[in-house]
């Protein structure tokens, strides 16, 4: 048997390229899709110790789908009875990104949601002309 000595600079570089082959492989991993489509990524940063989640959707169904609405609602978006009103159809992403930065309070902000569906920017999400 053959005993082979490295020096601790080349066995230090080995673990560190260990290390990193790891941590690539675990940033794969983590990238899962739920049963909505949503994507989640998580990348790690060594430079600032800080763990970012990155959250992907492709929302065109949703606004394929409001937009049908939109063009086939005779009512507007209410019930028979008048008693509901469906105004958006809006991507789950796009509902987190809102809550995180602040443009409405959670899921139950109707007052802040509705804001958000008469914003040019987010009127593709609304399933009637207007609101």
């Amino acid at each position: 048997m053959t005993s082979l000595i490295l020096p601790q600079d080349v066995i230090d570089e080995l673990h560190e390229r260990d290390r990193q082959e790891a941590l690539r492989q675990a940033q794969l991993q983590a990238s899962t899709y739920n049963s909505l489509g949503i994507r989640t990524i998580q990348h790690y940063d060594e430079a600032t110790d800080t763990l970012v989640i990155q959250r992907q959707s492709d929302a065109e169904g949703v606004l394929d789908f409001a937009a049908q609405m939109r063009a086939a609602h005779p009512r507007n978006g209410y019930s028979e009875d008048r008693s509901i009103r469906h105004v958006g159809e809006i991507d789950a992403v796009v509902i987190e990104d809102w809550i995180n930065r602040g443009l409405i309070e959670g899921l139950h902000d109707n007052v802040g949601i509705r804001r958000m569906l008469a914003d040019r920017d987010y009127s593709g999400f609304r399933t009637v002309d207007k609101l």
